[in-house]
Protein backbone atom coordinates (compact mmCIF):
# COMPACT_ATOMS: atom_id res chain seq x y z
CA UNK A 1 0.00 0.00 0.00
CA UNK A 2 2.76 2.44 0.86
CA UNK A 3 4.54 1.67 -2.41
CA UNK A 4 1.38 2.39 -4.36
CA UNK A 5 0.75 5.64 -2.48
CA UNK A 6 4.30 6.82 -3.17
CA UNK A 7 3.97 5.95 -6.84
CA UNK A 8 0.64 7.76 -7.03
CA UNK A 9 2.13 10.89 -5.48
CA UNK A 10 5.00 10.83 -7.96
CA UNK A 11 2.55 10.33 -10.79
CA UNK A 12 0.39 13.30 -9.83
CA UNK A 13 3.46 15.53 -9.50
CA UNK A 14 4.52 14.42 -12.96
CA UNK A 15 1.12 15.39 -14.33
CA UNK A 16 1.40 18.88 -12.95
CA UNK A 17 4.89 19.30 -14.36
CA UNK A 18 3.73 18.09 -17.77
CA UNK A 19 0.76 20.43 -17.75
CA UNK A 20 2.87 23.40 -16.72
CA UNK A 21 5.46 22.72 -19.42
CA UNK A 22 2.70 22.17 -21.97
CA UNK A 23 1.50 25.72 -21.45
CA UNK A 24 4.39 26.87 -23.61
CA UNK A 25 2.68 25.31 -26.63
CA UNK A 26 -0.86 26.37 -25.75
CA UNK A 27 -2.83 28.71 -28.03
CA UNK A 28 -2.69 32.43 -27.37
CA UNK A 29 -5.47 34.24 -25.53
CA UNK A 30 -6.74 35.66 -28.82
CA UNK A 31 -7.51 32.21 -30.23
CA UNK A 32 -10.77 30.39 -29.64
CA UNK A 33 -9.32 27.30 -27.95
CA UNK A 34 -10.34 26.73 -24.33
CA UNK A 35 -7.94 27.70 -21.58
CA UNK A 36 -7.49 24.81 -19.17
CA UNK A 37 -5.74 25.08 -15.81
CA UNK A 38 -2.90 22.60 -15.18
CA UNK A 39 -4.70 21.44 -12.03
CA UNK A 40 -7.54 20.14 -14.21
CA UNK A 41 -5.16 17.51 -15.57
CA UNK A 42 -4.78 15.72 -12.24
CA UNK A 43 -6.58 12.42 -12.77
CA UNK A 44 -6.97 9.49 -10.39
CA UNK A 45 -6.77 6.14 -12.16
CA UNK A 46 -7.80 2.60 -11.34
CA UNK A 47 -4.61 0.78 -12.27
CA UNK A 48 -4.32 -2.96 -12.90
CA UNK A 49 -3.14 -4.71 -9.75
CA UNK A 50 -2.28 -8.40 -10.17
CA UNK A 51 -3.73 -10.20 -7.12
CA UNK A 52 -1.14 -11.27 -4.59
CA UNK A 53 1.70 -9.48 -6.38
CA UNK A 54 3.75 -6.44 -5.45
CA UNK A 55 4.46 -4.17 -8.38
CA UNK A 56 8.16 -3.71 -9.05
CA UNK A 57 9.77 -0.25 -9.18
CA UNK A 58 10.36 -0.83 -12.89
CA UNK A 59 6.66 -1.48 -13.49
CA UNK A 60 5.69 1.62 -11.54
CA UNK A 61 8.18 3.73 -13.49
CA UNK A 62 6.87 2.37 -16.79
CA UNK A 63 3.31 3.21 -15.77
CA UNK A 64 4.32 6.72 -14.74
CA UNK A 65 6.09 7.24 -18.07
CA UNK A 66 3.05 5.99 -20.00
CA UNK A 67 0.71 8.26 -18.05
CA UNK A 68 2.99 11.23 -18.67
CA UNK A 69 2.84 10.56 -22.41
CA UNK A 70 -0.95 10.19 -22.23
CA UNK A 71 -1.29 13.51 -20.42
CA UNK A 72 1.03 15.38 -22.79
CA UNK A 73 -0.90 14.12 -25.81
CA UNK A 74 -4.30 14.99 -24.37
CA UNK A 75 -3.08 18.37 -23.16
CA UNK A 76 -2.12 19.35 -26.70
CA UNK A 77 -5.45 18.20 -28.11
CA UNK A 78 -7.63 19.88 -25.50
CA UNK A 79 -5.74 23.16 -25.40
CA UNK A 80 -5.73 23.55 -29.17
CA UNK A 81 -9.26 22.34 -29.96
CA UNK A 82 -11.62 25.14 -30.91
CA UNK A 83 -14.68 23.57 -29.27
CA UNK A 84 -15.88 20.36 -27.65
CA UNK A 85 -16.86 18.78 -30.98
CA UNK A 86 -13.34 19.20 -32.35
CA UNK A 87 -11.83 17.89 -29.12
CA UNK A 88 -14.20 14.92 -29.13
CA UNK A 89 -13.30 13.96 -32.68
CA UNK A 90 -9.57 14.10 -32.02
CA UNK A 91 -9.81 12.24 -28.73
CA UNK A 92 -11.88 9.45 -30.27
CA UNK A 93 -9.33 9.11 -33.07
CA UNK A 94 -6.61 8.85 -30.44
CA UNK A 95 -8.56 6.19 -28.54
CA UNK A 96 -8.96 4.14 -31.72
CA UNK A 97 -5.37 4.36 -32.92
CA UNK A 98 -3.06 4.84 -29.94
CA UNK A 99 -0.81 2.08 -28.60
CA UNK A 100 -0.75 3.67 -25.14
CA UNK A 101 -2.14 1.51 -22.29
CA UNK A 102 -5.97 1.56 -22.54
CA UNK A 103 -6.47 1.71 -18.76
CA UNK A 104 -4.50 4.98 -18.64
CA UNK A 105 -5.57 6.50 -21.95
CA UNK A 106 -9.29 5.78 -21.69
CA UNK A 107 -9.69 6.87 -18.06
CA UNK A 108 -7.65 10.03 -18.56
CA UNK A 109 -9.33 10.95 -21.84
CA UNK A 110 -12.82 10.37 -20.44
CA UNK A 111 -12.15 12.34 -17.26
CA UNK A 112 -10.63 15.29 -19.11
CA UNK A 113 -13.27 15.40 -21.84
CA UNK A 114 -16.03 15.47 -19.25
CA UNK A 115 -14.27 17.83 -16.86
CA UNK A 116 -12.88 20.36 -19.34
CA UNK A 117 -15.17 20.14 -22.39
CA UNK A 118 -18.58 18.58 -21.86
CA UNK A 119 -19.62 19.45 -18.30
CA UNK A 120 -18.11 22.93 -17.99
CA UNK A 121 -21.13 24.49 -19.68
CA UNK A 122 -23.62 21.86 -20.72
CA UNK A 123 -25.56 24.28 -22.96
CA UNK A 124 -22.66 26.13 -24.63
CA UNK A 125 -23.07 26.24 -28.42
CA UNK A 126 -26.37 24.39 -28.14
CA UNK A 127 -29.02 26.89 -27.14
CA UNK A 128 -31.10 26.57 -23.97
CA UNK A 129 -30.72 22.77 -23.78
CA UNK A 130 -27.80 20.42 -24.52
CA UNK A 131 -28.29 18.71 -27.84
CA UNK A 132 -28.40 14.93 -28.34
CA UNK A 133 -24.91 14.95 -29.84
CA UNK A 134 -23.40 16.37 -26.67
CA UNK A 135 -25.44 14.08 -24.44
CA UNK A 136 -24.26 11.09 -26.47
CA UNK A 137 -20.66 12.21 -25.94
CA UNK A 138 -21.23 12.60 -22.19
CA UNK A 139 -22.73 9.09 -22.11
CA UNK A 140 -19.81 7.63 -24.09
CA UNK A 141 -17.12 8.98 -21.78
CA UNK A 142 -19.13 8.20 -18.64
CA UNK A 143 -19.36 4.56 -19.65
CA UNK A 144 -15.61 4.43 -20.24
CA UNK A 145 -15.02 5.56 -16.66
CA UNK A 146 -17.45 3.04 -15.23
CA UNK A 147 -16.02 0.18 -17.29
CA UNK A 148 -12.57 0.87 -15.85
CA UNK A 149 -13.92 1.29 -12.29
CA UNK A 150 -12.51 4.80 -12.26
CA UNK A 151 -12.23 6.48 -8.85
CA UNK A 152 -13.27 9.82 -10.40
CA UNK A 153 -16.67 9.62 -8.76
CA UNK A 154 -17.20 13.39 -8.78
CA UNK A 155 -17.00 13.49 -12.58
CA UNK A 156 -19.32 10.51 -12.95
CA UNK A 157 -21.87 12.04 -10.56
CA UNK A 158 -21.92 15.31 -12.51
CA UNK A 159 -22.23 13.41 -15.79
CA UNK A 160 -25.19 11.43 -14.45
CA UNK A 161 -26.91 14.66 -13.49
CA UNK A 162 -26.43 15.92 -17.06
CA UNK A 163 -27.80 12.63 -18.42
CA UNK A 164 -31.07 12.92 -16.48
CA UNK A 165 -33.74 12.46 -19.12
CA UNK A 166 -31.28 11.07 -21.68
CA UNK A 167 -30.69 7.79 -19.85
CA UNK A 168 -33.53 6.02 -18.12
CA UNK A 169 -33.73 6.18 -14.34
CA UNK A 170 -32.81 2.50 -14.21
CA UNK A 171 -29.70 3.05 -16.34
CA UNK A 172 -28.56 6.03 -14.28
CA UNK A 173 -29.12 4.12 -11.04
CA UNK A 174 -27.13 1.12 -12.26
CA UNK A 175 -24.22 3.29 -13.40
CA UNK A 176 -24.34 5.24 -10.13
CA UNK A 177 -24.14 2.01 -8.15
CA UNK A 178 -21.04 0.86 -10.04
CA UNK A 179 -19.40 4.27 -9.69
CA UNK A 180 -20.22 4.33 -5.97
CA UNK A 181 -18.51 0.97 -5.50
CA UNK A 182 -15.39 2.24 -7.28
CA UNK A 183 -15.38 5.41 -5.18
CA UNK A 184 -15.78 3.38 -1.98
CA UNK A 185 -12.79 1.24 -2.94
CA UNK A 186 -10.73 4.35 -3.64
CA UNK A 187 -11.66 5.89 -0.28
CA UNK A 188 -10.90 2.67 1.56
CA UNK A 189 -7.38 2.63 0.13
CA UNK A 190 -6.75 6.27 0.92
CA UNK A 191 -7.96 5.69 4.46
CA UNK A 192 -5.91 2.49 4.88
CA UNK A 193 -9.00 0.52 5.80
CA UNK A 194 -9.63 -1.93 2.99
CA UNK A 195 -11.88 -4.00 5.27
CA UNK A 196 -14.00 -1.05 6.43
CA UNK A 197 -17.73 -1.87 6.09
CA UNK A 198 -18.32 1.77 5.17
CA UNK A 199 -15.40 4.08 4.27
CA UNK A 200 -17.42 7.13 5.29
CA UNK A 201 -17.54 5.85 8.86
CA UNK A 202 -13.74 5.74 9.00
CA UNK A 203 -13.16 9.16 7.49
CA UNK A 204 -12.29 10.80 10.81
CA UNK A 205 -9.41 8.34 11.19
CA UNK A 206 -7.51 10.04 8.37
CA UNK A 207 -5.00 12.64 9.52
CA UNK A 208 -3.11 13.21 6.27
CA UNK A 209 -3.69 16.88 5.48
CA UNK A 210 -2.40 16.41 1.93
CA UNK A 211 -5.23 13.97 1.28
CA UNK A 212 -8.01 16.04 2.75
CA UNK A 213 -9.16 17.83 -0.41
CA UNK A 214 -9.12 14.57 -2.36
CA UNK A 215 -11.01 12.80 0.41
CA UNK A 216 -13.59 15.56 0.74
CA UNK A 217 -14.37 15.48 -2.99
CA UNK A 218 -14.59 11.69 -2.98
CA UNK A 219 -16.93 11.71 0.01
CA UNK A 220 -19.27 14.22 -1.65
CA UNK A 221 -19.20 12.15 -4.84
CA UNK A 222 -19.96 8.96 -2.93
CA UNK A 223 -22.90 10.57 -1.15
CA UNK A 224 -24.30 11.84 -4.45
CA UNK A 225 -23.81 8.49 -6.19
CA UNK A 226 -25.47 6.60 -3.34
CA UNK A 227 -28.42 8.97 -3.57
CA UNK A 228 -28.80 8.03 -7.25
CA UNK A 229 -28.31 4.30 -6.65
CA UNK A 230 -31.04 1.79 -5.86
CA UNK A 231 -31.49 1.17 -2.14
Amino acid sequence: MRVMKKATTILFCALLVVAAVGCQDAPSATESAPRIAPADFRVHLKMPEPPGQTLSPETLEARAAAQTEVTKTLYRILQQAGNWREADGQVRTLLATSSLPPYALEQTAATLMLRTQLLVDATADDGPEPNPEKLAAIAFYTELLVEHESPEGRVVAEALQALDGYWSNQKRAAVAARAAAATEAFLAKRLDCTDCPDPLAALDASTEASNQVVLDKAVIALQDLRAMSPQ
